[in-house]
């Protein structure tokens, strides 16, 4: 169903501003939702409705288990030298990166999301730190200015 429309070039940036306006508004000050997004984030070539199911996906599940207070989401550029690659299980190369970190503990990214991201040959991982939190990264391929419409 999610891979019947074509990936294009989307700025992830973008896809978390709506998302954020859309969860202040369900939470209202019950939850702190803060971003902290880089303005110089690259591009990933992907659907952006499956970049907002996913990330959805994993705040919806935050909330109904009652994990989450505070909810951030951060994105960034990242380079992984052969090491960090081999760790993740991708090829060294830029990645975007974003991280959705909530206070509380024992949320997982579902097989589905790993699924999805890994077919957008990228990577998922979960730091849960117990009562300290829990963050969830996903890596996804930058891409290069050649592969960008218009440059």
């Amino acid at each position: 169903m999610l891979q019947e429309i074509p990936p294009r070039a989307i700025d992830p940036n973008a896809v978390i501003a709506e998302l954020e306006k859309i969860f202040r508004g369900m939470v209202g000050d019950k939850i702190s939702f803060r971003t902290n997004l880089d303005p110089q984030l690259g591009r990933i070539r992907a659907d952006p409705t499956t970049l907002e199911w996913v990330l959805v996906d994993l705040i919806v599940n935050a909330l109904k288990a009652m994990l989450a207070r505070n909810v951030l989401i951060a994105t960034s550029n990242v380079e992984l030298d052969q090491v960090a690659a081999g760790e993740m299980n991708l090829a060294p190369g830029s990645y975007v990166q974003v991280e959705l970190g909530v206070t509380g503990s024992g949320l997982d990214a579902q097989p589905t999301i790993r699924d999805i991201v890994h077919g957008a040959h990228g990577a998922v991982s979960v730091h849960d730190a117990g009562t300290e939190g829990v963050t969830v990264t996903i890596l996804l391929p930058r891409m290069s200015g050649a592969d960008l419409p218009g440059l």
